[in-house]
């Protein structure tokens, strides 16, 4: 039985797509590779730009993915069969999706760049927010967000009301990454992950044998962590009881 998916390089971004049949894999070259969830078999691959490729999230329908590239050129929406725009003037730090069919970018920037899909076109509203963010998800339901900023501060970003509300939940040092929903979030560090209930306690942890954890995603339903390690490895976790998954 095989727990680990393998890639040439180290992690830097992850995602699962909303069937759980593929994980978009982010690596320090810049490009993206859509793998299957089971076998590992690459399907496809995306250049995210010059770089690093510094986040990746599938659309909704799990037809596109989105990436930010860490050479500041703009935020590109790929697909299988090779329909590629660019969202352009846009340093991209962090992207993301709600199931709406908006997207958005965290740029370098205190704000939150929401894409509104209008007329066959997509428009970039900002939302200012009090720091730069540091890694940002989507709750599954589309009414928020957690977010950790760039000075170690762990939020809950509501947007489900008539404006964007900000809770803090508490300090996160040296974390690497952050996902989750508004009721469970998973927190990132060197050698392990947080469990953490929605008001920022902790409830489990992962504990890893090697300092080299790089980035967390969670599916959409929950049920499923993956973890990606600088050394290019992938491995599946059960949200439930904390056990490592075969792949």
């Amino acid at each position: 039985i095989t727990h680990v998916l393998k890639v040439d390089g180290g992690v830097s971004a992850l995602d699962i797509s909303p069937d759980g049949a593929q994980i978009a894999v982010g690596l320090g070259d810049g490009s993206v590779r859509v793998l299957a969830r089971v076998g590992g078999v690459e399907r496809w691959r995306v250049y995210a730009g010059g770089g690093v490729a510094k986040d990746v999230a599938f659309s909704p329908d799990g037809a596109e993915v989105l990436t930010g590239g860490a050479d500041g050129d703009g935020g590109r929406y790929a697909t299988a069969a090779g329909a590629l725009r660019v969202i352009p003037s846009l340093a991209v730090r962090r992207v993301g999706w709600l199931p709406s069919g908006v997207s958005y970018f965290a740029p370098y920037t205190p704000e939150l760049v929401l894409v509104y899909p209008e007329g066959g076109q997509r428009v970039a509203r900002p939302l200012a927010l009090p720091a730069r963010v540091g890694d940002i998800a989507a709750w599954p339901d589309g009414r928020g967000a957690v977010l950790v900023d760039q000075e170690d501060q762990l939020w809950q970003l509501a947007l489900d009301g008539p404006a964007p509300e900000l809770t803090p939940l508490g300090a996160v040092p040296e974390t690497r990454g952050v996902t989750g929903s508004k009721d469970t979030i998973w927190v990132a560090y060197g050698a392990s992950v947080d469990r953490l209930d929605g008001a920022g306690q902790r409830t489990g942890t992962i504990p890893l044998s090697v300092s080299a954890v790089n980035v967390v995603a969670v599916s959409p339903d929950q049920r499923l962590l993956a973890i990606g390690l600088l050394n290019g490895e992938v491995t599946l976790w059960s949200t439930d009881d904390l056990t490592l998954l075969a792949t």
